[in-house]
């Protein structure tokens, strides 16, 4: 968690959900170094699923997988249901003013896949948010690659559940897992600074890397 000492939005950032989109969860830790902030709160969540992202797997270790169990349950049997039940305790306690899930997909949008591309489950909710990321994007101001969007978020997904649930604007930012691990990484932080940046919070300086 990064506090700025000023009053200010909140945003949350998952990463790792799937443990071997390395991406998403490597962008989400490198944050803790990178953002700056001039007000509000930064919560991150990184790695979601650690024992997949130690194994480099996708689903959480002994159990399965944790974007198809929420909102979970706490006293449950399944290792992957009662982590989900505590990521969703979480985001409802931080009431964010948004929340962004970082992950990666085999294929292209609209080749089967989901790679670089926006996820959002209530148009209400986030539609501002994802058209201004667009249009600053296709300005060039943003990202070096193209994103489109996917609607909805899947049955049981952090995305679908927590839009819907609890009335958070939710987007998923999917990369594509073909490309250099470090293009990956540096686009999942150029959505994030830009969300920054939109809600007046700060900015991600990539130059800070440690």
């Amino acid at each position: 968690m990064i506090r700025s000492g000023q009053p200010g939005p909140c945003i949350f950032v998952v990463g790792g959900i799937h443990g071997d989109e390395a991406a998403g969860w490597m962008a989400a830790e490198r944050l803790q170094n990178q953002a700056v902030l001039a007000s509000g709160t930064l919560c991150i969540l990184s790695p979601a699923n650690r024992t997949g992202a130690q194994a480099l797997k996708r689903y959480v270790v002994n159990s399965g997988d944790l974007n198809r169990v929420f909102p979970g349950e706490d006293s449950a049997d399944d290792p992957a249901m009662r982590l989900a039940a505590s990521i969703f305790h979480m985001i409802g306690e931080w009431k964010p003013n948004l929340v962004l899930d970082l992950h990666e997909s085999k294929k292209p949008l609209g080749a089967g896949g989901l790679g670089y591309s926006l996820i959002f489950s209530d148009d209400k909710l986030t539609g501002d948010l994802i058209w201004e990321l667009l249009l600053s994007n296709e300005e060039g101001g943003v990202c070096r690659n193209n994103f489109g969007t996917a609607f909805p978020g899947v049955s049981r997904s952090l995305n679908r559940v927590v839009t819907e649930q609890l009335k958070y604007p939710v987007i998923t930012v999917e990369t594509l897992r073909s490309d250099d691990l470090e293009e990956r990484i540096s686009e999942q932080l150029s959505v994030v600074g830009f969300f920054l940046d939109y809600f007046g919070m700060g900015e991600v300086n990539e130059a800070e890397e440690k």
